[in-house]
């Protein structure tokens, strides 16, 4: 019966305890990613919530309408809401320019 020496067994199973390391420095680049990727997306719905609140404070104190506050609410929340057709005095312009110049006179809208 052939004699159990500790050289003999590292000797043996040398690549297996590189495949150990290997496996467990994966694992905790893994986990260190994984938990600086969580915080990152957690201090962002916190500055998303705290904005929604200072918002609701604008609208408190009428510095905001109540269309306006929806509108920020929705598109800060991931909601995309379309602008509504009417505007008054003070209210909250948005239009893009894509979409303000395609309804000018063709005078004033050369083709190209």
């Amino acid at each position: 019966m052939p004699q159990f020496t500790l050289e003999g067994f590292f000797l043996a199973s040398w690549p297996y305890l590189v495949a150990l390391l290997c496996l467990i420095l994966s694992m905790g680049i893994t986990w260190q990613w994984a938990r600086n990727h969580l915080r990152d997306n957690a201090d962002d719905t916190a500055s998303t919530s705290e904005m929604i609140l200072q918002c609701r404070e604008m609208l408190e104190e009428g510095e905001l309408t109540a269309e306006e506050f929806r509108l920020i609410k929705s598109r800060l929340s991931g909601g995309s809401v379309a602008a509504s057709p009417r505007t008054s005095e003070g209210a909250l312009n948005l239009k893009t320019e894509s979409s303000s110049t395609a309804s000018l006179p063709a005078a004033e809208n050369p083709p190209r």
